[in-house]
């Protein structure tokens, strides 16, 4: 038998075992802008002010944020503004040089956190005397694009999240008579998750999803959803459920379970760029009528790390020899 590369091997984890330090990486993310949305009739866009403003919630953790290796930036955010305040949790420093708005990727390798932020601008589907009517309303030119990005990113071993929710449930009284409602907009941002070789798998993974919808309820006196006249989730196929007709549908939204690495290396992604959409009720609204339209808009990236420590690749390593010794003693 040739001990010459079990040798080898031994003093190599050894090696590493002494100097080195657990870095292969994992990250998911996951970022999906909604751009331009606007409401219309047939005929003429509706002009909107703002009614209520998105709510906002961005939450991010990891599983051992220490004192000696975490800081916490604003762990959970729910408020009414356009301009949601990151959450973030990673390394001393890490925040900070992520900052506000990071809705890119952070360059790979180069901070150990989980990250979620939103941001809209514009405005929504509504006047503000809380009515909505169509032949009133003149023409819309500050339609609503609303970001959201959720990243996690682990150089050590570790459990990271980051979730990133901008909804919006509207209430009105409809002032029209007869109409039909529709939505249009467009999308960009995408989905990813990756690995790199030497992770154990499980239960290292990387997850990253995405969802959006638009959902118009009626509602009787007391508050009570008592009917649907628009349900949309777009799936990048045009197919009309029993209230809402599609127009346009060109990229999947909702993708079924994400993406994710399970496998060490690998890396998934899906994209959202340069989608196009638009659907219409297939009911009217009726005057008088109290609706209530709600806006679902989520990201979310999770991530695990576990590849062996160098303290374990050590001990390894020393065992490994003492049996390599073991065996030339009986040789010999």
């Amino acid at each position: 038998m040739k001990i010459l590369p079990y040798i080898s091997l031994a003093l190599a984890m050894l090696s590493q075992g002494i100097s080195g330090t657990a870095q292969a990486g994992v990250y998911a993310y996951s970022n999906l802008n909604i751009l331009n949305l606007q409401a219309y009739d047939p005929d003429q866009v509706l002009a909107t002010d703002q009614l209520d403003l998105v709510t906002e919630i961005n939450v991010a953790s990891l599983a051992v944020p220490t004192s000696s290796n975490a800081t916490l930036n604003n762990p959970l955010k729910d408020v009414t503004k356009t301009d949601g305040t990151s959450a973030c949790v990673g390394d001393v420093g890490a925040c900070a040089a992520i900052g506000e708005d990071a809705f890119a990727l952070v360059a790979v390798g180069t901070q150990h956190y989980a990250y979620s932020d939103t941001r809209s601008t514009g405005s929504q589907v509504s006047d503000s005397t809380n009515s909505l009517g169509f032949g009133a309303i003149a023409q819309n030119t500050t339609a609503l694009t609303v970001e959201v990005v959720s990243q996690t990113m682990l150089l050590r071993n570790d459990i990271g999240s980051g979730d990133a929710d901008a909804n919006s449930s509207t209430t009105f009284i409809f002032a029209g008579t007869g109409s039909r409602i529709g939505f249009r907009f467009a999308s960009s941002g995408y989905l990813e998750a990756f690995q790199q070789a030497g992770n154990n798998t499980p239960p290292s993974v990387g997850f990253a999803s995405a969802s959006f919808s638009i959902v118009i309820n009626e509602l009787n006196a007391f508050g009570s959803v008592i009917g649907q006249v628009f349900n949309w989730r777009p799936d990048g196929f045009l197919a009309d459920n029993a209230s809402t007709h599609e127009v346009f549908d060109t990229v999947d939204l909702n993708l079924a379970g994400g993406v994710s690495a399970n496998t060490s290396p690998s890396i998934n992604t899906h994209s959202f760029a340069g989608g196009v959409f638009e659907a219409e009720s297939k009911s009217v609204l009726s005057l008088g009528t109290t609706y209530q339209i709600g806006f679902t808009h989520e990201t979310s990236a999770d991530a695990t790390k576990d590849v062996p420590e160098p303290s374990i690749l050590a001990l390894f390593g020393i065992a490994l020899l003492g049996l390599i010794g073991r065996y030339s003693n009986r040789v010999e």
